[in-house]
């Protein structure tokens, strides 16, 4: 057994499995902040229009984050691999390196974390989530901007805490968990449901909680993302920890008789299921939000008499991107997880 307890197959590198195993991990995150610039673009035009750009310090903050984000998630894809080493492997620090990894990787995340946390989301106004027109009465008087403008980022900046959140869910699963493959691979469920939840909290229930019209056409809209979502997030969470599933799909290639030993996790059934899974949730919320009569993009800011769709609307296509983003972490977290690449 080595490092993080990947079992060496003969000829291959097991570092390359951890390194997969972690930027699995960082495209739980890079979710987060691709939503989270799509925001801070919306944010940056609004001020344009209202002319206060120059003034606003939140965005000063919130553009100082963006591109801190993608320099700090390169430390610790790069430091990760090795932390593990000494938290999961040998659970101490036997050399100079593992203080190093696990001191730039906790520098790496808590420092945007906190900066993310203080200088962004508990802003007043951005912090106000339950509270729409909150939110707009206590928006920072030096970044005033018209509707949409203030729900456009709000409902991006809070997405990327769930990619915080779900990537800190998966590192205290896999240390916790130690070196066991069968157990490391059910990490992955932590940000399924951790942004399946959010996701629905914040755009159907938002949606339905503002009293639409009961003859509103596209009612059926956030029932049908509360029905594929809950019935698909059960059934990944499933086959992630059920042990005839992706737990011995992980192990798959230990057995080195079998013919289809080479595929690793992608001969075993599971595997697949997974993966069919995940591709009939994405075509469902695509096809579900994409028929919307009034639940569209852009004006008028009130669907079926429900208003203030800004704060409510971009959560569903954001559960949508999520589910493009996972689909690519769990190729990489199944391999990485794997004994056979």
């Amino acid at each position: 057994m080595n490092p993080a307890g990947f079992i060496k197959p003969e000829g291959k590198n097991p570092l390359l499995y951890k390194y997969m195993a972690a930027a699995g991990i960082e495209c739980i995150g890079a979710v987060g902040l691709y939503l989270y610039s799509l925001g801070v673009d919306d944010f940056q035009t609004g001020l344009t229009k209202s002319g206060t750009l120059a003034s606003c310090e939140l965005f000063g903050r919130a553009e100082t984050l963006l591109w801190f984000m993608p320099l700090c998630a390169l430390v610790r894809l790069i430091f990760t691999p090795f932390m593990w080493n000494c938290l999961i492997e040998r659970r101490a620090f036997n050399y100079p390196l593992d203080i190093v990894a696990v001191v730039a990787f906790a520098a790496a995340f808590f420092v945007p974390f906190v900066w993310f946390a203080f200088g962004i989301v508990f802003t007043p106004g951005v912090s106000d989530q339950n509270d729409f027109e909150a939110a707009i009465a206590n928006w920072p008087a030096d970044c005033r901007v018209e509707r949409p403008y203030h729900g456009l980022f709000q409902t991006r900046a809070w997405a990327m805490g769930g990619g915080f959140l779900g990537m800190l869910g998966m590192h205290i699963w896999v240390i916790v968990g130690g070196p066991n493959a069968r157990c490391r691979v059910g990490a992955i469920v932590v940000p399924t449901v951790l942004f399946s939840i959010f996701m629905l909290l914040g755009g159907p229930y938002f949606f339905l909680r503002s009293a639409p019209d009961s003859f509103c056409p596209d009612l059926w809209i956030p029932n049908t993302y509360y029905a594929v979502t809950i019935i698909t997030v059960i059934a990944m969470v499933l086959l992630c920890l059920l042990p005839a599933c992706l737990p011995d799909a992980v192990t798959f290639g230990v057995n080195r008789g079998h013919s289809l030993a080479w595929a690793g996790p992608y001969a075993q059934w599971s595997t697949w299921a997974w993966l069919i899974i995940a591709v009939v949730q994405i075509l469902l919320l695509r096809w579900a939000i994409t028929s919307g009569v009034q639940l569209v993009g852009g004006p008028p800011f009130e669907v079926c008499g429900a208003d203030y769709k800004e704060f409510y609307y971009p959560r569903f296509w954001g559960l949508i991107y999520y589910t493009y983003g996972q689909f690519i972490a769990f190729n990489l977290w199944i391999c990485g997880c794997s004994v056979v690449f």
